[in-house]
């Protein structure tokens, strides 16, 4: 029985789990009412820490599954697991919002999207930049402006400091699944999520065979068949250096720069040709709840709530999945990460499935 609210159920205690459960304060549609982890100890710890009674909080992922009382299961755990996880959670008919990448691979990704329609549950990719302000104003009032979109281009990285997480092939680390996810987002996003024709990669991979560094360039196809409508997508994705990591989009009217953090913006600069401007415009967006930022693991963490506000609104009503950010789209692009980690040679231990 669906109440007013969605009571949802944290799968993962890791920091952005963390940052998660914390903007999921600020959203009033939702009440976080369990959490489960691989032992008694780390689950209780983070349930302390939300305030959660000892019994809401669960000693493993299938008891967390099964209990009677959620209505929607985020699943915050490696790249890896999210397959199982949420096969997990489906065979518990418990709605998922999986964080990104959604998958290890595009073939696990179509498996759950059939299992999710076929068992008519709510299933969304948690890639919360498709919900933010800064986002939404773009989409709406900006992208219209700029004609046919000719270019999109971003870089995104940060000297590794040593992350297990990010370098370890179990864990399905590297950089294309961890943060190559936003910039084909970003690209596929100036195009109105249209299909990639072509795509160049060129990368690095390190002893582990995990790439570590990768450039690349996409064709996506027009809104009608002449060539003059493709446009071109490109980015730079690293974990040896400190780039920009801003996204720029050039129209035939104009340009529109995201600033970075580009997958987690608050500034927008747009420059339009027919009004004569000399200089961008800028267009400022506010940060929810600014005074408690500085308690996030991760940058602009607080804009997470629109993703979750929108994942409760949607079950609120009845709806199976986004109608922003579609799961077919959510396929669809880790058909581009495939493709670009098989350019590259990178594969992992436990992407059979």
């Amino acid at each position: 029985e669906q109440s007013a609210v969605v009571r949802v159920g944290i799968i993962g205690t890791g920091k952005i789990a963390q940052d998660f459960t914390r903007a999921l304060k600020d959203v009033s549609e939702a009440t976080i009412v369990a959490v489960g982890s691989r032992s008694k100890e780390s689950a209780t710890r983070f349930g302390d820490s939300l305030g959660l009674s000892e019994s809401q909080c669960f000693p493993s992922y299938e008891e967390l599954a099964k209990a009677s009382d959620i209505d929607l299961i985020y699943i915050a755990t490696p790249h890896s697991f999210h397959y199982e996880h949420c096969r997990l959670c489906f065979d518990n008919n418990k709605n998922v919002l999986c964080e990104k990448a959604l998958t290890l691979n595009a073939k696990q990704a179509q498996n759950l999207v059939e299992i999710a329609r076929e068992k008519n549950l709510f299933f969304m990719e948690a890639l919360w930049t498709r919900y933010i302000p800064c986002y939404q104003y773009l989409v709406r009032n900006i992208l219209p402006k700029l004609g046919k979109i000719r270019m999109a281009r971003a870089t995104f990285g940060f000297n590794d400091p040593g992350v297990q997480r990010l370098s370890d092939p179990k864990l399905g680390g590297g950089a294309i699944l961890d943060i190559g996810v936003y910039a084909v987002n970003f690209c596929s996003l100036a195009f109105s999520d249209r299909p990639v024709k072509t795509i160049q990669a060129i990368g690095a991979v390190d002893d582990n065979h995990i790439d570590n560094e990768l450039c690349a360039t996409m064709l996506f196809e027009g809104e009608d068949e002449t060539e003059k409508s493709q446009g071109f997508g490109q980015f730079y994705c690293t974990f040896n250096s400190d780039p920009p990591c801003d996204g720029l989009i050039v129209g035939e009217k104009g340009y529109v720069k995201v600033h970075a953090p580009f997958w987690c913006s608050t500034k927008l600069s747009v420059k339009l040709n027919e009004n004569g401007q000399r200089s961008p415009q800028e267009i400022d967006f506010a940060m929810p709840n600014s005074d408690n930022l500085d308690k996030y693991n991760f940058k602009n963490s607080a804009l997470l709530q629109y993703e979750a506000r929108y994942a409760c609104q949607q079950i609120l009503q009845g709806k199976k999945e986004s109608e922003i950010f579609s799961l077919d789209n959510s396929v669809r692009i880790m058909k581009v990460l495939d493709e670009l980690r098989s350019q590259i040679g990178v594969s992992y231990p436990n992407e059979s499935t």
